[in-house]
């Protein structure tokens, strides 16, 4: 339900902050998958996975969804931009 969800949101920021990036990345993928509709998790994600040293292909999906929902690019790291 909705309070489950603040629950994982909330996780998933600590776990970002505190760089346990595996965790945080779990989190913010079943959030994704609970709204697809929310830009923000889609670029944590690829946030993340380019943290985490991904290959390009396996985040930029992740930045054009969340650019296309709404996410402000120029919010996003510059690494990330460009995708």
């Amino acid at each position: 339900d909705g309070e489950d969800l603040v629950y994982f949101r909330q996780r998933a920021f600590l776990y970002r902050n505190l760089k346990k990036y595996n965790e945080a990345l779990t989190d913010y993928e079943f959030l994704a998958q609970q709204d697809e509709n929310d830009a923000e998790n889609h670029y944590y994600i690829a946030e993340i996975k380019y943290l985490l040293k991904k290959e390009p292909k396996e985040f930029q999906t992740d930045v054009q969804t969340a650019f296309q929902l709404g996410y402000p690019k120029e919010q996003m790291r510059l690494e990330l931009q460009k995708y």
